[in-house]
């Protein structure tokens, strides 16, 4: 039995068998290889696993096989028995992408057909990824559709688990990113795999602004002003405020009093009115408006002693150490009378302290026109005389000058007053007269010290 075999495409394996064992009757055929033409031939064929593509060609020699799905396979050609055979890819499989591998797939023909050689194929995975733009803060956190987390901290990303081609991919933001807090935008993050790895999917990241605003609390006036940033101004009134520029998280703010109230006139303080955004809207600022104070005070002269206290309106004191500037330390409200007295005069050296200026009506600015002089206490300085003759005249001096004529025995006192504190020194400077007489002075030195001296003591005797 004579067999013509020229193109023969796909036939069932067990026929290509049924032809390989009638080869012994006579058959001829040319191998795949080019082996003999005249030695009986054998079919190559085996079995197509995992196979979900299209376009996979197996090759053996010059011939072409399409497989399109699994399971069995023969190609047409046979091979004479002893030929070499390779069976190889030539064409991996898309939609999707495939690779597939052949087992088993050369050696030499033999005298049954070869139906051992294996092809399996695997479904092609890859990656999924994108860019990332604006990051700023921290906690970015992104979720596949497979559930894996993926923490971003740069400008790339790219998830671990890989997708099958042909497989759905999804990816969400988890999480936003905070210090500064922003809000990112997810774009091209679903569609489905083909054959190369996904890398087009975009994060656009924007640092959030939040608004600068707070309470007001005791405004009473018109015109107050407040700043943000050495900046941003706006008109203030009742008991709240809003800032209209917001602030970015993550930078500072700093709120202050650009303009105090008027009529009545007030003066406002911040509190909590400086730090940075966080992630929300800052409302914490205060602001306390009260009566505009100002302070009292004034200038002293002549102060010498020690212990000098000045009182302003009977509550408020001030010791009073030097002389120059001086200035209450309680503050006086707009519309609010003032009244500075003295309170203790100075001692050591004593002396009397008065205030002129001293009250009035706070208006709108600080008092400074009081005026305090201080001027030191003076005594008489004196004694007695005894021993005098009748008719003869004691000439007394009193630290040298302040000439006394005592014409009788008894108590004298010198014309001119000696400050508390200085010194006076009683001398004889004649005694005339009918009757010699020598004249002494006892007790006649020392300091005046917050009282009259009266303790001199003169005694004449004749010569």
């Amino acid at each position: 039995m004579t067999l013509r075999i020229d193109r023969v495409r796909a036939l069932p394996i067990v026929a290509l068998l049924v032809w390989g064992a009638c080869s012994s009757h006579g058959a001829s055929a040319v191998g795949a290889d080019g082996g003999d033409a005249a030695a009986p031939a054998v079919a190559i064929g085996g079995t197509v696993r995992g196979l979900i593509g299209s376009g996979l060609v197996l090759a053996l020699g010059d011939e072409r096989l399409a497989i399109t799905a699994d399971g069995a396979f023969a190609f047409a050609r046979p091979v004479a028995r002893g030929a070499r055979y390779d069976v190889a890819v030539s064409a991996q499989p898309a939609g999707p992408t495939q690779r597939c591998t052949v087992d088993h797939g050369s050696g030499t023909a033999g005298s049954v057909g070869v139906t051992d050689v294996e092809v399996a194929c695997s479904t092609s995975a890859f990656t999924v990824g994108g860019t990332v733009e604006g990051l700023a803060g921290t906690g970015l956190m992104l979720r596949s559709a497979s559930g894996e987390m993926l923490a971003v901290t740069g400008s790339s990303f790219r998830f671990a688990t890989a997708v099958e081609s042909g497989g759905h991919y999804e990816v969400e933001i988890a999480a936003q990113p905070t210090a500064p807090a922003q809000t990112c935008v997810l774009s091209h993050g679903s569609g489905d795999v083909a054959d190369a790895d996904i890398t087009d999917v975009a994060i656009v990241c924007e640092t959030q602004r939040f608004a600068i605003r707070g309470s007001i609390a005791g405004l009473t006036g018109s015109g107050l002003r407040l700043r943000n940033n050495g900046g941003d101004e706006i008109a203030a009134s009742g008991t709240t405020f809003a800032f209209p520029t917001a602030v970015l998280s993550g930078a500072g703010y700093s709120v202050t009093v650009a303009q105090q109230p008027s009529g009545p006139l007030q003066t406002c303080t911040v509190s909590a009115g400086a730090g940075t955004v966080g992630a929300g809207d800052v409302t914490s600022v205060t602001v306390n408006c009260g009566p505009r104070t100002f302070t009292i005070g004034g200038t002293t002269s002549g102060l010498a002693g020690s212990g000098f206290v000045l009182q302003d309106n009977f509550a408020d004191d001030l010791a009073v150490n030097g002389n120059g500037a001086f200035a209450f330390a309680t503050p006086i409200a707009t519309g609010d009378p003032y009244a500075v007295t003295v309170k203790t005069q100075p001692i050591n050296p004593a002396q009397v302290c008065t205030v002129t200026n001293g009250s009035g009506q706070v208006m709108s600015a600080n008092i400074s026109q009081i005026q305090v002089r201080c001027v030191t206490s003076a005594f008489p300085v004196g004694g007695s005389v005894s021993g005098l003759a009748p008719g003869n005249t004691l000439t007394l001096l009193d630290n040298g000058g302040d000439a006394l004529a005592v014409t009788a025995n008894g108590a004298f006192v010198f014309g001119r007053l000696v400050g508390n504190g200085q010194s006076y020194t009683v001398t004889v400077a004649s005694v005339t007269g009918a009757t010699a007489q020598r004249c002494v002075v006892a007790n006649g030195t020392g300091t005046v010290s917050d009282a009259s001296v009266s303790s001199v003591v003169v005694t004449c005797t004749a010569r």
